[in-house]
């Protein structure tokens, strides 16, 4: 996987957001001498409602919590903010609305290819 070298910081095992040590700038285009990538890919943050079966332990906030699927990958969990909690009465779980960080382990290739600009003409 060739990571160009402005997204390496959020690949890299080695940064302080994956429990490394380095704190390197993440807008530095020169690149990295020391760059390892993360066989787990980069964290993504997003509000998401994790389904919890019944008796299952609620995973604790701030802390990685393994055993969690997302687009059909296994992957960690951290929780940073809980919103609120439903009930889903036809699955029989609890829905936790909150803000969270995953790994995704994906690197696209459109990323390099600049987008197509629309074609704008003068009326």
């Amino acid at each position: 996987m060739d990571i160009p070298t402005r997204l390496q910081c959020y690949y890299c095992i080695r940064n302080y957001t994956h429990g490394g040590e380095c704190t390197k700038p993440k807008r530095d285009d020169t690149g990295c001498l020391v760059f390892k990538a993360d066989p787990r890919g980069c964290i993504r943050q997003e509000d998401i409602g994790l389904r919890i079966p019944l008796f299952y332990k609620l995973p604790p906030v701030g802390a990685w919590d393994k055993g969690w699927t997302m687009g059909g990958v296994d992957t960690e969990v951290r929780i940073s903010r809980i919103y609120g909690i439903d009930w889903d009465q036809k699955k029989g779980k609890l829905i936790l609305h909150c803000r969270c960080e995953h790994y995704v382990n994906e690197y696209h290739e459109d990323y390099k290819k600049p987008g197509k600009k629309p074609l704008l003409k003068l009326v």
